[in-house]
């Protein structure tokens, strides 16, 4: 009996090692969505959004890769632009950014926001 026994518990834990490094491997791929840990305050952010009378000028670009044409620079014509209020909620997910964002970690405000 002890002859059976032990060729079927070889058997099954070749069996299951496919399967736990599948699982790591999907995990290990996973993207994590990582939120502040501060709570948002709409109150405040809602005051620092009221209507003021400073202007924003200049030219939007985004660096590109340096063989394009126009060396490097992507102009913004026509591209919205949206402004955040710099809240303690906003500044967490902003070092959370510098921090920890990779390809698989991505730091995410909640929606409405």
């Amino acid at each position: 009996m002890k002859s059976l026994f032990y060729p079927a518990l070889i058997l099954l834990a070749a069996a299951c090692s496919p399967v736990k490094n599948a699982d790591k491997r999907a995990s290990k791929n996973e993207i994590q969505n990582l939120y502040p840990q501060q709570a948002f305050d709409s109150i405040s952010a809602k005051k620092m959004l009221t209507y003021g009378t400073a202007t924003i000028k200049g030219i939007i670009f985004k660096k590109t890769d340096k063989m394009t044409i126009g060396g490097g620079k992507t102009y913004g014509t026509g591209v919205k632009i949206t402004l955040y209020p710099v809240t303690p909620y906003f500044m967490e997910w902003y070092e959370l950014r510098e921090k920890k964002e990779d390809k698989r970690t991505h730091p995410t405000l909640l929606p409405g926001c």
